[in-house]
């Protein structure tokens, strides 16, 4: 028997409701909390709801990881396909999008769950690889290299308050990184 399309979009909205509780989990009570119960207390779900979606810990996280690293190379594509300017599009959409406010979260999770499943960080490290692929194809692939690596260094230290640096010196260091990936004919 087939679900109805208001069945669909009812366990679409149950499993992205799964997703962000075990990334609030995650990020607020850490990675040692993250259980299946905790998860499905926080999205007020029933442990027999969330074990329809996901059927173990594993599962669930593969499913984080799959949604943030979605949701991440999406908020890169729409970046990268909004800047007129060739040269650099690529990086600095990769630094535009680690950095946006609305990504930091999803990131920090990817990273809390990387490190209670080797076969996840595994994974993800496959995955980042293909993103390394278009450092190479950018103009100067050693300077998209080291902007992506400063991109990443700063969302870490957003996410884990690595550093205290206000909204002021973000922004202004966010400009500077941005900045680098412009074009500069040779003196």
């Amino acid at each position: 028997m087939a679900l109805s399309p208001e069945q669909v979009q009812r366990a679409a909205s149950v499993r992205e409701r799964l997703l962000a509780s075990a990334a609030t989990v995650l990020v607020t009570t850490g990675v040692h909390a993250l259980t299946l119960d905790a998860v499905a207390r926080d999205a007020k779900v029933s442990k027999g709801g969330l074990l329809h979606h996901f059927s173990t810990k594993t599962e669930l996280l593969q499913a984080l990881l799959e949604d943030s690293y979605a949701r991440c190379l999406s908020k890169i594509d729409e970046l990268a396909a909004s800047d007129p300017d060739a040269y650099g599009r690529f990086t600095r959409a990769y630094i535009r999008a680690s950095l946006a406010s609305d990504l930091g979260n999803a990131q920090a999770t990817v990273v809390m769950a990387l490190l209670l499943d080797p076969a996840l960080r595994a994974e993800w490290l496959q995955r980042v690889e293909s993103l390394l692929q278009k450092d190479l194809n950018e103009d100067d692939p050693a300077l998209a290299k080291i902007l992506r690596l400063a991109a990443d260094g700063l969302w870490l230290s957003d996410a884990f308050t690595l550093h205290t640096i206000s909204a002021t010196e973000r922004a202004e260091l966010e400009q500077r990184l941005v900045e680098l990936t412009r074009f500069r004919p040779p003196s």
